[in-house]
């Protein structure tokens, strides 16, 4: 019912609610995905923007699938947080009726921690802890919502105090890591991407690639999109072997450094 992605930047979580979105609109689920990135940050309290932007874009998910919307219709355009969860209530049950599920994913999570602001301090936001207590609640109470979340860091889910208040997503969620993609899973990615733009990649670049990158899929795209550059352009087959990753190495590992410092 509750789950959380954490990971490096660049490391494809946002990736993987854009894929789990797109295989859910098979099904019965209606996913509603929320970047946290563009809401104001501390000493400005997002609450107001948070809870608009909520009603926003599950009305516009529901109104996709010609689904009712009319409690979150009828809700003024910067909603109190009870009248966002009464509301809520009410069109949940409503859903209920029809086996709809909704899935909330918040993207960019620790823009709603004290500690993910950037270096900007601990300002205590007590109105962001009652809105996350209430999607909690909606997501306990009712059987047809989940939450899925993604961030830097599991901080959200291991701090007992958040903004001064208890928690409410202490030890709650369940937690997965991005971690780097397996061997067989970067060939993949290589093979299709390579697919695309008319190219082979050698099984030889395909193990340079990982040895280099370690599997973290940005660096590890990064990298083959820099040897494509090298591949010569008026040829009928164009092919990376080992030879053009590794010459390639030197300058990419320059122009890339500053990226993975940013990362951590």
């Amino acid at each position: 019912r509750a789950a959380g992605i954490f990971g490096l930047r660049k490391a494809g979580k946002t990736s993987i609610l854009l894929e789990l979105a797109e295989e859910l609109q098979k099904d019965s689920v209606v996913p509603v995905l929320v970047d946290l990135e563009a809401l104001p940050s501390p000493p400005v309290d997002p609450t107001d923007d948070l809870l608009a932007l909520l009603r926003l874009r599950i009305t516009e998910a529901l109104k996709t699938r010609s689904l009712r919307v009319k409690e979150l219709a009828e809700l003024p355009d910067f909603p109190s947080n009870m009248q966002f969860k009464i509301a809520m209530q009410k069109l949940l049950r409503q859903l209920n009726s029809s086996n709809t599920r909704i899935l909330l994913m918040l993207d960019e999570i620790e823009f709603l921690t004290p500690s993910g602001q950037a270096g900007l301090g601990a300002t205590e936001l007590p109105r962001v802890a009652q809105v996350l207590a209430t999607l909690r609640s909606l997501t306990q109470e009712s059987g047809n919502m989940s939450l899925l979340f993604a961030g830097l860091t599991s901080s959200i889910i291991e701090h007992g105090i958040l903004h001064g208040r208890p928690n409410p997503f202490f030890r709650w969620a369940r937690t997965i890591y991005v971690g780097p993609l397996e061997r067989e899973d970067a060939d993949d990615l290589a093979l299709s991407l390579g697919r695309r733009m008319g190219i082979f990649i050698a099984e030889g670049a395909r193990e340079a690639l990982y040895e280099a990158t370690g599997g973290h899929a940005y660096l590890y795209r990064h990298l083959a999109s820099t040897v494509v550059k090298t591949l010569p352009v008026h040829t009928t087959t164009r092919t990376m072997a080992r030879r053009e990753v590794l010459s390639a190495l030197g300058s990419w590992k320059s122009e890339v450094h500053g990226y993975i410092v940013e990362m951590i």
